[in-house]
């Protein structure tokens, strides 16, 4: 199954986006860790499932800030904390 997450060029970006959310009673777009798959720095997305896209393009185009993006993540393809240890562990 694919979900998708926003990423943002600020933590305050995310908040703001929160706010919105939140107003709008929108409880299918939470806010979690970005994924290591999309980004390996540290940070927060918004994650929303697909049937949500349409909804989340809407949104995003009445913010006073741009996002840096909208990915796409197969949950299938995501790697666990483990497996991600013994790749690195792998590489030394």
């Amino acid at each position: 199954m694919t979900v998708y997450y926003i990423t943002f060029h600020s933590v305050s970006d995310s908040l703001a986006l929160e706010r919105q959310v939140k107003k709008q009673g929108l409880d299918w777009l939470k806010l979690v860790p970005v994924p290591r798959e999309i980004s390996s720095s540290c940070g927060v997305a918004a994650r929303f499932d697909p049937e949500h896209l349409p909804a989340v393009e809407l949104l995003l185009k009445d913010l006073p800030f741009q996002v840096e993006g909208i990915h796409p993540l197969d949950q299938t393809q995501k790697k666990s904390l483990m497996e991600r240890l013994r790749e690195k562990r792998q590489q030394e």
